[in-house]
């Protein structure tokens, strides 16, 4: 069910990543990373969902303060990123997908 969820969750924002300029990254190289990310984002948003006596709330203060954060970093210049596929704080970055992955690992096994 999580992955459904992150499926139409990542379909949700193409309408803003197709009519801005969201990103540097070739869109045929960002948009499947992009879904993959957000997919397993979906995984670890879930099982803290579940966790937290299964309220939508917990997800939409997770989304809402990872936003603020990660655009306020980006947006300040605090700091900056030259490869934003390897070395970046979105969701369609190598170590943030990698970081999701074990945060889910982690929240399966112990559910």
């Amino acid at each position: 069910r999580h992955v459904l969820v992150g499926l139409v969750w990542a379909v949700w924002h193409f309408p803003l990543i197709l009519s801005t300029p969201y990103t540097d990254v070739p869109l045929g190289l960002f948009l499947p990373l992009f879904v993959l990310g957000i997919v397993v984002a979906s995984m670890v948003y879930g099982q803290i969902r579940i966790i937290s006596g299964r309220t939508l709330w917990t997800a939409v203060l997770l989304h809402g303060t990872g936003n603020t954060v990660i655009f306020g970093i980006l947006d300040s210049q605090i700091l900056t990123f030259h490869n934003k596929i390897l070395a970046f704080i979105s969701p369609e970055s190598i170590p943030v997908m990698l970081l999701w992955v074990v945060l889910g690992w982690y929240l399966l096994r112990r559910n």
